[in-house]
């Protein structure tokens, strides 16, 4: 079973603020800002960890680690190196050390 999961996410905003950061303003409300990555993320852990933890009648057993890496994916070519390494993975999961 793999350890770990890769996506390609792709956001569309009609915000044309540079601002990449997905936690809010000082000023705002505290929390992720909604539609962004972070969002994204935090929703589907709580989502799928509930479910899973539903299934598996255990909910204290953490199923996701904290955090996550991003990769901005700035052109197709670009977006076709992240599609093969996904593609690709599964051939190393043998090599890893946490893989069980």
């Amino acid at each position: 079973m793999p350890n770990h999961l890769h996506a390609v996410v792709v956001i569309h905003s009609d915000d044309p603020s540079p601002e990449a950061s997905p936690v809010s303003e000082p000023s705002q409300p505290k929390g992720t800002r909604t539609g962004s990555l972070a969002a994204i993320v935090q929703t589907f852990k709580s989502v799928s960890a509930r479910k899973i933890n539903q299934a598996r009648r255990n909910a204290l057993i953490p199923v996701w680690q904290r955090n996550y890496y991003e990769h901005v994916i700035r052109d197709d070519a670009g977006l076709a190196r992240v599609r093969q390494y996904i593609a690709e993975n599964p051939a190393m999961w043998a090599e890893d050390e946490l893989y069980a």
